[in-house]
């Protein structure tokens, strides 16, 4: 969460060809209660071919994220991909 853990754990898991930089945007796919619902749309995006990854908000409450962006626009772009494929997304500062 700050770029001091992040160098941290780089030093730790001695990860020498990972780059720290500070990535504020993503693209929010979906806000889930329901685990299986959640599971169900991180299988279809991963079915067309993306890597989506979870962050639980609260005891019963995760959303699915594709993406980590320096730039507000390159984020955009992802969402723009997404809508060309049925995809409903929102540009969120994580």
């Amino acid at each position: 969460s700050t770029e001091e853990e992040a160098k941290k754990i780089k030093a730790t898991y001695k990860l020498a060809s990972a780059t720290v930089q500070k990535t504020d945007y993503a693209c929010q796919v979906g806000e889930f209660s329901n685990e299986a619902d959640g599971m169900n749309m991180f299988k279809r995006l991963k079915q067309s071919g993306y890597f989506p990854y979870a962050i639980q908000k609260g005891r019963n409450l995760f959303r699915l994220y594709l993406g980590a962006y320096e730039k507000r626009s390159e984020a955009e772009a992802l969402q723009q991909e997404l809508q060309k494929k049925g995809l409903k997304s929102q540009v969120v500062k994580r």
